[in-house]
């Protein structure tokens, strides 16, 4: 198990340099929005006494740069919303309390979940267990576009979201991924949404990614099970970039980039995506 202060330092480099490379790859010209960070940094433990003596809890560490609804233009209000409330689902597990702009309140009920939660997780108490009762989060997240000093663009279709989830508790849970939303309406958007998995597709769409992927990993590497047509990816004007996990925390992700002329007998007629390329 890394210390806390190793985990903090390598997930703030690591969601830096994965930003910086997205921002590389897509670019769009847009007009800035204001934006809240929410960091929160903190300690639980079981509400319950007979605990209290162990060194047990939950460290979450939390910084997530959302859009602030609040003193955003009323147009793109519906829109920066259901932005908001993905994200805070995602992470929180809880969906946004009316008028808590600085989240105070939400903050305060997932603390006492997180207690709950150990409390659930403790019972029946096995003292041989207590490192699986010492738990560590790690989230970030960012609105992608921000990151080029490009936030909105009315013309684009789409506006995106990066967010990475990383969960220590005996076993390590890792989420990264970049997640779209319709820019009109705000709907979060899926493989599903954009692409044609009837037929045969998803394993064409599957080998698709593995034959770029390939190119320029021919060696065979042990993560390579994490390539399916659903993992998560990006959407940019030339094709799609692929998000591959590696199950490694020191190097967590591998991009691949397939071509928009190579994806597109994929893309399911009349939907954003479809029309965006067309």
């Amino acid at each position: 198990m890394k210390s806390r202060q190793q985990i903090t330092i390598r997930h703030r480099g690591l969601l830096f340099c994965l930003l910086l490379t997205a921002g590389m790859w897509c670019h769009a010209p847009a007009q800035t929005i204001p934006t809240y960070n929410l960091h929160t940094v903190g300690n639980t433990k079981p509400a319950d006494e007979a605990y209290q003596s162990y060194d047990v809890g939950v460290h979450y560490m939390i910084n997530l740069t959302l859009p602030d609804v609040e003193n955003a233009p009323e147009s793109e209000r519906k829109v920066l919303s259901a932005i908001r409330d993905t994200v805070l689902n995602r992470v929180f597990e809880l969906t946004f309390i009316p008028g808590d702009t600085r989240y105070a309140e939400l903050i305060k009920q997932y603390r006492k979940n997180m207690n709950d939660f150990l409390v659930e997780l403790m019972t029946p108490f096995d003292e041989e267990s207590l490192y699986l009762y010492k738990c560590y989060i790690d989230a970030n997240g960012i609105l992608s576009d921000i990151v080029d000093g490009k936030p909105l663009d009315k013309k684009q279709p789409f506006i995106s979201y990066y967010l990475s989830n990383v969960r220590l508790a005996g076993n390590t849970i890792t989420s990264y991924e970049m997640l779209t939303f319709d820019r009109k309406t705000g709907q979060l958007l899926t493989a599903y949404d954009l692409l044609d998995f009837t037929n045969d597709n998803q394993i064409k769409i599957t080998k698709l990614i593995e034959q770029e992927f390939y190119k320029n990993h021919p060696e065979k590497v042990p993560y390579d099970d994490n390539i399916y047509s659903g993992v998560s990816f990006e959407i940019c004007k030339d094709g799609l970039k692929y998000y591959i996990p590696t199950d490694n925390l020191r190097d967590p992700l591998v991009y691949v980039f397939v071509p928009k002329k190579e994806m597109m007998p994929f893309v399911k007629k009349g939907s954003l995506l479809y029309r965006y390329w067309k």
